[in-house]
């Protein structure tokens, strides 16, 4: 009886089994068709990329070959092109604007430089181009009484890099709170990197806050010569003075169909200008 049982055991786990083991293998060979067709995408995708990356270098060589042979509008034309696939990209802004500079179209020029500079401030070529077009405009980048030091330690992250920095922070701050309050046992462990992580994040703080009101954010650059400012938003409103092509302004209100609000924090003067005369940073 006992042996009989024990086949008779044996028959149901293998049949059991069996079942068991037919369907694993559909579900294996399910899995197994899902993973060979999301392989393939991978495969077509890196494909994809790596057969247009021969046609983005040829593109970039050809921009460098009409700029080189002085041919600068063809080269523009090129690296406006990349500029609208690639808009974060600081090195293609900051050869749109040596083209601009080379064909003397100083506010484009300046436009270019500044949106470089924004996306990559620490950069030593976009800094210096910058300045130049801006001195060939009657503006210093470096306002005067300001250590030359100061300013580039102010601007050496992006405004978005700060950003990001203050997130990661906070969040660090957040989990620290967290296990202090629930591991009571090391607190006294955590509260040294917690007294630090709040000097970091309020330096950080200020520093993205004061970045956030400097004249590169939110600014516009002056497309055309002696543009007039306006008391008013309306060509019936008084004009109290004109701006040159290439003149940094700061916008100081959401602007408008026609006109916009705009600042000159140095001469601590505001007005109304044609949005068609700038061009926004």
């Amino acid at each position: 009886m006992r042996n009989k049982s024990a086949r008779q055991l044996d028959h149901t786990t293998l049949t059991s089994f069996g079942k068991a083991s037919s369907s694993t293998a559909r579900q294996n060979k399910l899995f197994y068709c899902q993973t060979l067709k999301s392989g393939y995408k991978k495969l077509f995708l890196f494909f994809l990329i790596f057969s247009l990356l021969p046609v983005a270098t040829l593109k970039a060589n050809e921009a460098v070959s009409f700029y080189k042979n002085e041919q600068f509008s063809q080269a523009f034309e090129i690296y406006e092109k990349k500029n609208i696939a690639e808009p974060d990209n600081p090195y293609t802004l900051y050869n749109m604007g040596n083209c601009q500079f080379r064909m003397k179209n100083l506010s484009l020029s300046v436009l270019y430089y500044a949106k470089a500079f924004n996306l990559l401030p620490r950069n030593t070529d976009i800094r210096y181009n910058l300045e130049f077009a801006m001195n060939q405009t009657g503006q210093k980048l470096v306002q005067d009484g300001t250590p030359l030091l100061l300013h580039k330690i102010f601007y050496y992250f992006a405004l978005s890099e700060l950003k990001t920095m203050t997130y990661i922070i906070f969040w660090l701050l957040c989990l620290l709170l967290s296990a202090a309050i629930l591991k009571r046992n090391i607190r006294s462990k955590i509260w040294p990197p917690f007294i630090y992580s709040i000097a970091i994040f309020a330096v950080l703080f200020i520093w993205g806050t004061m970045r956030a009101s400097s004249r590169f954010e939110n600014a516009a650059v002056i497309m055309e010569s002696d543009t007039p400012i306006l008391s008013g938003p309306g060509k019936n409103f008084k004009t109290y003075a004109s701006l040159p092509a290439g003149r940094l302004i700061k916008i100081t209100d959401i602007p408008g169909s026609v006109y916009v609000q705009i600042g000159l924090p140095e001469e601590g003067l505001k007005g109304w200008v044609e949005k068609t005369a700038l061009k926004k940073i």
